[in-house]
C-alpha cells in the first residue's frame, strides 16, 4: 500500500500547480467555483481571482441564483438590468421594484461607480476595500509586505536569477530561461533531457528521466518530498519502516535514527536468548563448577602431602598396643 502522497513543492507550469495540504491541486480543486487562482509561494494561501459563471464572493461562496448573473467576477447582478455595461463597468447593476441600483466593485464608490476611492498606501495601485490604508496590489517594481506595505523590490544576488525569496537576497524563487532552480535556491544551467515530456533527467544521464512535466492524477505532481519518502515518477512514496532517505523502497541510504543501513534496510533489533544461547550458558556454568571443584580437591592434596611428610615412617602411628595407624585427610 503506498503512503499518501506529500508534496512540498509543485510544478508551475502544469495542469495542478497549487499547494494545498501537501497536495497539488488545480484552480477548482483549491477553491470550488472558481475560475482563476493566484498562490505567490508555497508558503502562501490560494487566493481567487476570478469565479465561475454564476458565483461571487472572495471565495466564490455565493451563488447568485435564478434572474441574476455574475458581474465583473464579483457581482451579481439582474438580467434585466438594461445597459450593456452598467454603473460605468465599475459595479453590478441590480433592480429592485423597477429601480436599478449600482453596487461598486472595490475601489470605487458613487451613485454610478464614477469615483475612484483614494489609496493612502504610498506606491499601491489598489488598496483592500473599505481600507485605504491596507494595499491589495502593489504598482510595477514595488512589492507587498506582511503589513500590506508596498516596499522597492529587493535586489537579488543569486547569479541568474529573476525573483528571489521575499527578504532573502541569497536565495532564488525563479531562475531565468534555460536554468533550473535547485533545492539550495540557486539556479544552475537547464540540463539537456532527450526523454519525451521530461522536466528534468538524472545527473548525468539524458536518457532517464527523474521529473516529468505532466501528470493525469492531481495527487501526483510532486518535484519534492518530505523526509521518509522518495520520489517515484511524480509520487512520493515510502523509504520503509526506520528508512530517512533512500532512493527506492529498497534502498535506504540513511536510518530515521541516524544509523548506517545494513544492505539497503533499516530495521529495529530487539534482544533475544534463543536455544543456542540458553545452551551456551549452561555449559559455561557447567565448566565453572567442574573448575572450582579440581580446585579444591588439588588444594586438599596438597595439604595431606605436607601432613604425611611431616611425620615419621611416612605418616604412620603406632598405637597403644603396637599397631601402626596411617594418618589420612
Amino acid at each position: 500500500m503506498e503512503a499518501p502522497t506529500a508534496c512540498t513543492k509543485c510544478k508551475i507550469d502544469s495542469d495542478f500547480p497549487f499547494l494545498k495540504n501537501a497536495n497539488c491541486v488545480g484552480c477548482t480543486a483549491a477553491i470550488p467555483n472558481c475560475r482563476t487562482c493566484t498562490q505567490a509561494d508555497q508558503f502562501t494561501d490560494i487566493t481567487c481571482d476570478a469565479c465561475t459563471a454564476s458565483f461571487t464572493g472572495v471565495t466564490c461562496e455565493t451563488d447568485c441564483g435564478a434572474g441574476m448573473k455574475q458581474f465583473n467576477g464579483t457581482f451579481c447582478q439582474s438580467v434585466s438590468c438594461e445597459f450593456s455595461v452598467p454603473c460605468g463597468g465599475n459595479g453590478a447593476c441590480k433592480t429592485t421594484s423597477g429601480n436599478s441600483t449600482c453596487e461598486c466593485k472595490p475601489g470605487y464608490n458613487g451613485r454610478n461607480c464614477e469615483n475612484l476611492e483614494t489609496c493612502e498606501v504610498q506606491n499601491c495601485q489598489t488598496c483592500v476595500q473599505g481600507d485605504a490604508k491596507k494595499c491589495k496590489v502593489c504598482a510595477p517594481n514595488y512589492q507587498l509586505t506582511s503589513y500590506k506595505h508596498c516596499e522597492l523590490k529587493q535586489s537579488c544576488v543569486v547569479e541568474n536569477c529573476l525573483t528571489c525569496v521575499w527578504n532573502n537576497p541569497n536565495r532564488c524563487q525563479g531562475c531565468a530561461q534555460d536554468y533550473d532552480l535547485t533545492a539550495a535556491g540557486s539556479c544552475e544551467i537547464a540540463q539537456i533531457c532527450k526523454v519525451k515530456d521530461c522536466q528534468t533527467c538524472v545527473m548525468g544521464n539524458e536518457n532517464q528521466c527523474e521529473i516529468c512535466y505532466k501528470s493525469l492524477d492531481p495527487l501526483t505532481n510532486c518535484t519534492d518530498c518530505k523526509f521518509g519518502l522518495f520520489l517515484s515518477q511524480n509520487v512520493c512514496k515510502s523509504c520503509g519502516e526506520g528508512c530517512g532517505r533512500c532512493t527506492s523502497a529498497n534502498k535506504c541510504i540513511s536510518c530515521a535514527d541516524g544509523s548506517i543501513p545494513v544492505k539497503g534496510k533499516c530495521s529495529v533489533q530487539t534482544a533475544q536468548i534463543g536455544a543456542g544461547g540458553i545452551a551456551g550458558i549452561v555449559i559455561a556454568i557447567l565448566a565453572v563448577l567442574l573448575l572450582v571443584t579440581l580446585v579444591v580437591i588439588l588444594i586438599r592434596r596438597r595439604k595431606s602431602t605436607a601432613v604425611r611428610a611431616k611425620l615419621p615412617d611416612g605418616g604412620l602411628l603406632e598405637g597403644h598396643n603396637g599397631s601402626q595407624v596411617a594418618v589420612v585427610d
